[in-house]
């Protein structure tokens, strides 16, 4: 399915591209009906390419790394509430990855992140987490400078292994991106929800399918 989606989304500019030139072809007695159809086909088109975004995001929901591997898992930030305190994303997130450790599908983990808004560093907070979880100093690392999600995977080393640990919702653009960064060896793993799914989930879903698009077209 994930393939088929792929292939739909690389011809969609190409038959685009025709529905263009074959306007120009056609002799002015039948541009005004040529233009109606091209605008129906690109409709159509544009339909289907949303269509196959949004199937394409919810193909990633289930993905989960049930292997072993002798790499890091890597956590994508998420927001920090007052007080230092995670959001239920970066808990989820970090809790995810804190568990594949002690159940040794890992080795390590990466916590990636920016600046929050109240202050505290998400990767730190990340951090404070897997210490109070018993969580060994010694097999955590840091990306103080983890801005987003492209940053995220533009900041590790091509050539170890990862298990790429965030919300379900966000895999699809993480795993379109790590494969066009050169990532060697990845794997994906969503988080599960601790508290339920988030009041914006719906949101969520709908900008991940427009990042999506975005990542595709690399626009």
């Amino acid at each position: 399915m994930k393939r088929i989606l792929k292939i739909v989304l690389k011809l969609t500019p190409f038959l685009l591209g025709l529905a263009f030139v074959s306007t120009q072809l056609e002799s002015k007695s039948k541009r005004r009906f040529s233009l109606k159809r091209a605008f129906v086909l690109f409709v159509l088109l544009s339909a289907s390419i949303l269509l196959s975004s949004m199937i394409y995001v919810r193909s990633h929901y289930d993905d989960t790394f049930t292997g072993k591997t002798d790499g890091c898992a890597v956590v994508f930030g998420a927001a920090v509430w007052k007080g230092d305190q995670p959001s239920n994303a970066l808990n989820d997130r970090t809790q995810a990855a804190i568990e594949l450790y002690k159940r040794g599908q890992v080795q390590c983990l990466v916590f990636s992140g920016g600046d929050s808004k109240f202050g505290s560093h998400e990767g730190l907070v990340m951090g404070k987490l897997a210490q109070e979880a018993g969580v060994p100093e010694s097999v955590v690392d840091y990306d103080l400078e983890g801005y987003n999600t492209l940053a995220t995977i533009l900041n590790l080393p091509k050539n170890k292994a990862y298990v790429l640990v965030s919300n379900d919702f966000h895999l699809a653009r993480i795993g379109l991106m790590a494969k066009r960064s050169g990532l060697q060896e990845y794997y994906l793993h969503a988080a599960p929800y601790e508290y339920g799914p988030y009041n914006k989930n719906f949101t969520y879903y709908w900008r991940e399918v427009a990042g999506t698009l975005v990542t595709w077209f690399g626009l």
